[in-house]
C-alpha cells in the first residue's frame, strides 16, 4: 500500500507541473535564432539577432585576406576606409557593404599594392544613409571559374552613421569589374585642383574610352575622350581634365565606355572627389 500511495503522489505531480508548462506559467523560454538570406543568394544559416554579418559563402583563409580597419563593431561615417592586407589575383578585390537584410549599400572595386601575394590595401569607401544602420562590410575576391561568385571573403560588422561626406555619385548605371577598368588616381575623397590627373589602366575598343565630371545635381562640369596605350586589353592611360569652379565643390568622376547598341554609358568607373578653384 504505501509503494501504491507514493505513486500516486508522483503521478499527481507530473500532471500539475504539465499544466503549468501548458499555461505559460513557469516554462524556461529560451529566445530563438533568426534566419535572413544572404547577399548574392547563398543558403541562409540561423543568426543571432545581433548578428549583422550573415553566413560567408568562402571564408578567407589565414594569410589569404585580413582586414586591419574598422574594426568589428566600430561606429563610422562616409567615407569609410578600409585598409588591411590581401592576397588578390592581378591586386584586384572587391568591397561591398551589406545591410542587416542583404541589400547592397555601397560597391566598390579595391587595388593592393601587389598581386598575386599578401599586400596592403586601403580603400576610402562612401555610402549613404539617413539613420544610425547595422551593416557588414564584405572584403573578398571573385572566382577565376566565374568571375562573380565570392571567393576568400573577410567580414566586418560595423554601425553605419548619417552624416560625413555626401553621397555624390549617383547609383552607377554598369559598374565596371576590375579586369576592365582599374582608377588608379585621384583617390575617393582626394580634393583635386584643375587640370585634375586621372589615370589607371582600362580595357577599351581601339582605345578609346570617355570621362565625365558631374556634380551633386548631375550637372556636367567635364567631358573628354581618352587614350589607353593599346586597345582591346587592359592597358595604361593618364588623362589631364580641365574643369573651373568658384568654390569647393563635391563631384564625381566617371571613367567609362559607351555602348555600341545604344550610345548608352558601359563599363563605368565613379570616383567621389572634391573639386577645388
Amino acid at each position: 500500500m504505501r509503494h501504491l500511495l507514493l505513486l500516486g503522489l508522483a503521478c499527481a505531480v507530473a500532471v500539475l507541473l504539465i499544466a503549468c508548462d501548458n499555461d505559460g506559467n513557469g516554462a524556461d523560454v529560451t529566445p530563438r535564432s533568426t534566419v535572413s538570406p544572404v547577399p548574392g543568394g547563398q543558403s541562409p544559416t540561423a543568426t543571432g539577432p545581433e548578428d549583422v554579418c550573415l553566413s560567408k559563402p568562402d571564408p578567407a583563409a589565414a594569410g589569404v585576406a585580413e582586414v586591419d580597419a574598422p574594426a568589428a563593431g566600430d561606429t563610422v561615417t562616409s567615407p569609410v576606409t578600409v585598409s588591411g592586407q590581401i592576397v588578390a589575383f592581378e591586386a584586384q578585390f572587391k568591397i561591398t557593404i551589406f545591410d542587416a537584410d542583404g541589400n547592397e549599400i555601397a560597391d566598390v572595386a579595391g587595388r593592393s599594392e601587389e598581386g598575386q601575394v599578401l599586400s596592403p590595401f586601403s580603400e576610402d569607401v562612401a555610402f549613404s544613409v539617413t539613420e544610425e544602420t547595422p551593416a557588414c562590410i564584405w572584403v573578398y575576391d571573385l572566382s577565376g571559374a566565374d568571375g562573380v561568385t565570392p571567393v576568400n571573403v573577410v567580414q566586418v560588422p560595423v554601425v553605419l552613421q548619417p552624416g560625413g561626406e555626401p553621397e555624390v555619385c549617383q547609383p552607377n548605371p554598369a559598374p565596371a569589374t576590375p579586369d576592365l577598368l582599374v582608377v588608379d588616381e585621384p583617390n575617393a575623397g582626394d580634393t583635386v585642383t584643375s587640370p585634375v590627373t586621372i589615370s589607371g589602366q582600362v580595357l577599351a575598343f581601339e582605345a578609346q574610352f570617355n570621362i565625365t565630371i558631374f556634380d551633386s545635381v548631375g550637372t556636367t562640369l567635364a567631358d573628354v575622350s581618352g587614350t589607353s596605350a593599346e586597345g582591346q586589353i587592359l592597358a595604361p592611360f593618364s588623362e589631364d581634365v580641365s574643369f573651373s569652379v568658384t568654390e569647393e565643390t563635391p563631384a564625381c568622376i566617371w571613367v567609362y565606355d559607351v555602348s555600341e547598341a545604344d550610345g548608352s554609358p558601359v563599363q563605368v568607373g565613379q570616383i567621389p572627389v572634391t573639386l577645388s578653384p
